[in-house]
């Protein structure tokens, strides 16, 4: 082998202290979309619970269980495992503490537009109902 004292030798030395990347879930996944007055988890952008995740991020500022955190609870008691949640909001990107029939749906079809390549498998619009008179 030729000696090439010009070239300088490099190592390469990987210090990431054993982390390890989380496969993706084989199970369906299910995404709530709903309402919270909470100020912790974001505002229009799912948000995966993972283990050991606070559901309590979604309660409502009074401490009372939010529509999400109800949802969240039906959904796991259901068998779900891979859940991701959807906090909807008003156009000027606040959060609703209450919300009126028709302010759902057009805060759902707005999220329904910043989810079009989002994937899921399953989309649960909580607290909205088929059904709804006024619309």
């Amino acid at each position: 082998m030729a000696d090439h004292i010009n070239l300088g030798i490099t190592r390469l030395e990987v210090t990431d202290k054993g982390l390890q990347l989380a496969r993706p879930m084989a199970v369906p996944s299910v995404l709530l979309i709903g309402i919270t007055d909470s100020t912790t988890p974001a505002v229009e952008d799912p948000i995966r619970i993972e283990r050991g995740a606070s559901i309590a991020d979604f309660d409502l500022v009074s401490g009372a269980p939010s529509e999400l955190t109800k949802a969240y609870l039906e959904a796991k008691s259901g068998g779900a495992e891979n859940i991701e949640m959807f906090v909807l909001s008003d156009v000027s990107g606040s959060r609703w503490s209450t919300i009126t029939e028709p302010n759902r749906y057009t805060a759902l079809d707005r999220a329904y537009g910043l989810l079009l390549n989002h994937a899921v498998d399953f989309v649960v619009p909580v607290g909205a109902y088929v059904d709804a008179p006024n619309l």
